[in-house]
């Protein structure tokens, strides 16, 4: 997706332009709000060497996320612009609006972010009492084996990483239009144990019942999940300071890609000369007509 985006010379302007200049903004707010300095300075008598270094590096790269997600959530239609042409050029139906990307708080945009992350912690927390059944066991049957913290470290690890596969996949709308998608593997698992054991069958009900509403992006992780595995990893890696500024608006496009590979293999590289036009490419007196596409579904609000 990078790639597409450096090819053309005026999108190449464009998106280092962006992401130079959310880049230096960071940087520049971070040395003049320095109050990690005043962190680390407190910390001088009391750390040495390796200790000291490690305090330093922590508040930077605090400082760094902090200004960054504010750069960027300010700047954002920048990069839902260079989506659009990622988009575009790599012949896949564009999922957002044309328009003319400007620095403000999109408070709408926060509200919904807000309700994501929410979403995704009682996601998380209908899991966690099944986590620690199994940690009980585990020690049971293991005993000292499992050493000390025993097995929740590794299953609460699992479990966030299988959410933040889903949410990854998420990105992107087509994730959202299976009507009819069917429950995730670990409710189906808990669905055969509930029709032995009535109470964990009543769990099982509201479990599901929380889960229902992303059941479609978790079908599309069971259908590929190689692929969106390996894009939650790279997603995990933009959200590294400043690189997030430049990978930021392919992970949609991506994802997107991955969804429609089954639907539609041989889809061009070759964007018609009207969907050009559309991200200002060519003149659009010379776009001739192109022929309708299906529109991609509607995420769910919230």
């Amino acid at each position: 997706m990078v790639r597409v985006l450096l090819a053309d010379p005026t999108t190449r302007r464009h998106y280092l332009t962006v992401g130079i200049a959310q880049a230096v903004v960071i940087v520049a707010l971070v040395v003049m709000f320095s109050r990690w300095k005043n962190d680390v300075a407190h910390e001088l008598g009391k750390r040495t060497g390796v200790e000291l270094w490690l305090v330093y590096s922590a508040a930077i790269l605090s400082s760094l996320q902090l200004f960054q997600w504010i750069v960027i959530a300010l700047s954002r239609d920048h990069h839902t612009v260079l989506s659009r042409e990622a988009s575009v050029r790599t012949g896949l139906e564009p999922e957002d609006e044309p328009l003319t990307p400007r620095v403000w708080l999109n408070i709408p945009w926060l509200k919904k972010k807000l309700k994501q992350r929410w979403r995704a912690l009682w996601l998380f927390a209908w899991g966690v009492p099944v986590l620690w059944v199994a940690d009980r066991l585990g020690r049971i049957m293991y005993g000292n084996a499992l050493g000390e913290t025993g097995l929740m470290p590794l299953l609460a690890s699992l479990w966030g990483a299988w959410w933040f596969v889903v949410f990854t996949a998420g990105k992107s709308e087509r994730a959202w239009t299976q009507e009819n998608a069917r429950a995730p593997w670990f409710l189906r698992a808990w669905d055969w144990l509930g029709s032995r054991i009535a109470p964990l069958g009543a769990y099982g009900r509201r479990w599901a019942r929380v889960t229902h509403p992303v059941f479609s992006p978790a079908a599309c992780v069971e259908q590929r999940p190689w692929g969106l595995m390996g894009l939650a990893l790279a997603r995990a890696v933009s959200a590294l300071p400043l690189v997030r500024c430049f990978l930021r608006p392919t992970i949609p496009v991506a994802a997107a890609h991955l969804l429609a590979a089954e639907d539609h293999p041989a889809r061009s590289a070759n964007p018609p000369a009207s969907a050009l036009a559309a991200v200002g490419a060519l003149a659009p007196d010379a776009a001739p007509a192109s022929p309708p596409r299906p529109a991609a579904g509607a995420r769910p609000p919230g």
